[in-house]
């Protein structure tokens, strides 16, 4: 089971590429992104691979991130999603967007997805949104990227009280996304500003940092 690649890229066609490692060129497809848009021939490339089985032939799939290729996992388990469905999804949305889409509720961003409909879009937010409030390490990268419901837009969320940096704001405004009450946050936040981390904040944490941090105190 190949699960990563390092190599030069010898070819790009489409959503796919061909990675010569040790002599072996490995045809990869990726989903369509900013990320792999970037991609060029003759650069080294590390890349997260996950192998699909079939009864007549062997795909490879190619992740430029491990969130993306842990959303693309998460995808595959969703009632008629396949690989290359999955890759659709993925290609649509950046992880950020697509974690924000389905912990919010918003099926009207996922129809947009050339291929995804209306019951492929619930089925994706229905089976998924308790699997991703298990997993921090993905719901932090909805911080990045909230996402307004479709159904009940979220109320305006001000920037945390006490806190100068940018990072405390969008954090809020990512967890009430998440679905926690926004005192609750507020309450987190503020008692995060007087522990010992609050030099480590100012020295330049990142959203997803302190949301996950807060996480921890939420649950």
């Amino acid at each position: 089971m190949i699960g990563f690649l390092r190599g030069e890229v010898l070819d790009i066609t489409d959503n796919r590429v061909l990675l010569l490692v040790g002599g072996v060129g490995y045809q990869l497809a990726l989903p369509q992104g900013a990320e792999t848009a970037s991609l060029a021939v003759g650069s080294s490339l590390d890349i997260h691979i996950h192998t699909h089985v079939r009864e007549d032939a062997l795909d490879l799939y190619g992740f430029v991130s491990r969130t993306e290729k842990e959303l693309f996992l998460l995808l595959l388990g969703v009632n008629g999603i396949g690989p290359k469905g999955a890759l659709a999804v993925l290609s649509g949305m950046s992880p950020g967007s697509l974690v924000s889409a389905i912990l919010s509720g918003d099926h009207g961003s996922l129809q947009k997805i050339p291929g995804v409909g209306k019951k492929t879009a619930e089925r994706i937010v229905l089976e998924l949104s308790d699997v991703l409030k298990k997993r921090p390490d993905l719901m932090a990268h909805a911080a990045t990227t909230p996402v307004q419901s479709a159904k009940a837009p979220a109320k305006p969320v001000a920037p945390a009280v006490g806190f100068a940096m940018r990072a405390f704001s969008d954090a809020r405004e990512a967890l009430v996304q998440l679905g926690f009450r926004d005192n609750e946050v507020l309450s987190v936040l503020k008692r995060m500003e007087t522990e010992e981390l609050a030099a480590d904040l100012a020295a330049g944490w990142k959203p997803e940092e302190v949301v996950r941090r807060a996480l921890q105190q939420l649950r």
